[in-house]
């Protein structure tokens, strides 16, 4: 197997946020008795590529960094990483579920650990399934050690991105109990993705998944699309063309409300058919969302507004897609500057006004390519072994 070298600044952030992480942070809404703050086990998370990263220390050793999940059923280990703790690997059927979607799709192969710890949650014995997690690592340009079910048995979980943590709380200090405001029921899907009604344009009511893997606020099926008649000839749109073919389409929607809060103009993804229709990160953005799998439900946290509107997107229309040798390969969009300058799906990213992006991070390459419209942009690309300069000036793409 291949073993690949995360940028070290990567490795560093992460390390340094994982050990923070075990600062108790701010409680939420509710006092236990005699007026003592209910107990609560945070976990401050590194925010690499949108996928919140929790660190997890196994049998001693760590942090090691793995990626949130909400639909996992139990732990899944990167089979290297499994190799480097000498876990020895068992033979078990999977779980329920555990193979419905390639990011989740679990072996037959287990190993067990003797202590386990994800953020402040108490050490306890775990089993894991194992993979190998080097796609996701390639993705995200950094080491990913594993994947983490954000439901944790006994516990209510709260997910945020700003900050970015994870705060589980034991059910018997649960501030879930019964539907309240923003609060909706929530069913599990049959790989266990928590599933909520959302209401499309303000008329079309849809079960959606919620997936920390999506990037867009929301991704719909092309007969979901058809089905609510989002997609119009006026209806903007963004095709996304990504490197050794295939592309990604993204168009806007009229607003996506559950729960009682609503974005509006989101951006929306369409979705294959076996990945159905979601709510992704762009939604939990706006809106930290605390689950209660046990009791069935789910709530928003609308802070001071109960709607936001997505804004514009503006750039030169390259995306970072996979981590290569130290350079980012890139994804285009379609008519884009960039598209227009040149740029096409698969070049290296070699630098950017004039700074080499050798072992670049994702978030620091997503700020240097965050741009307003109008504003002049200078890449370097590689192509057939060869480097090119390419102009190019940002604009509006969606």
């Amino acid at each position: 197997m291949a073993v690949i070298k995360p940028p070290w600044r990567a490795t560093r952030h992460i390390r340094l946020l994982c050990v923070i992480g075990f600062f108790l942070l701010p409680g939420f809404p509710g006092m236990a008795a005699g007026g003592v703050a209910p107990p609560s086990f945070p976990a401050q998370c590194a925010l690499v590529a949108d996928r919140l990263v929790v660190p997890v220390f196994i049998n001693g050793t760590g942090p090691h960094g793995f990626v949130l999940d909400l639909a996992l059923k139990r732990p899944v280990l990167h089979g290297a990483t499994a190799e480097a703790l000498h876990l020895v690997p068992e033979k078990l059927d999977p779980l329920p579920g555990e193979t419905d979607t390639p990011e989740r799709e679990v072996s037959s192969v287990i190993t067990k650990a003797t202590l386990f710890q994800a953020g402040s949650l108490p050490a306890q014995p775990e089993t894991f399934g194992v993979m190998d997690l080097t796609p996701l690592s390639v993705q995200l340009g950094t080491h990913v050690a594993g994947l983490l079910p954000a439901h944790q048995p006994g516990y209510e979980v709260t997910v945020s991105f700003d900050p970015p943590r994870v705060i589980w709380r034991p059910l018997e200090y649960a501030s879930l109990l019964e539907p309240a405001e923003h609060t909706t029921e929530m069913n599990l899907g049959e790989d266990g993705s928590p599933l909520v009604e959302v209401r499309v344009n303000g008329q079309y009511d849809r079960t959606c998944r919620l997936d920390l893997g999506l990037g867009a606020t929301a991704a719909f099926t092309e007969e979901t699309l058809a089905a609510i008649n989002a997609v119009t000839p006026a209806t903007p749109s963004l095709k996304v063309l990504l490197p050794g073919g295939g592309a990604v389409e993204q168009t806007r929607l009229g607003a996506v409300a559950v729960a009682g809060v609503v974005i509006t103009r989101p951006r929306c993804e369409v979705s294959a058919p076996e990945r159905g229709d979601r709510l992704g990160t762009g939604f939990f953005r706006s809106f930290p969302v605390t689950l209660n799998y046990e009791h069935g439900l789910v709530r928003f946290d609308a802070g001071k507004s109960e709607g936001r509107e997505e804004s514009a997107l503006v750039g030169s229309g390259v995306l970072p897609f996979q981590y290569v040798s130290g350079y980012w390969q890139l994804a285009v969009a379609e008519e884009s500057p960039a598209f227009r300058a040149g740029v096409r799906p698969g070049d290296l990213l070699l630098g950017a006004n004039g700074l080499n992006l050798y072992q670049v991070t994702h978030n620091d390459l997503a700020k240097l390519l965050t741009s307003q419209a109008g504003m002049r942009m200078r890449l370097l690309v590689g192509r057939g072994g060869r480097p090119q300069p390419i102009e190019m000036v940002s604009a509006e793409l969606l």
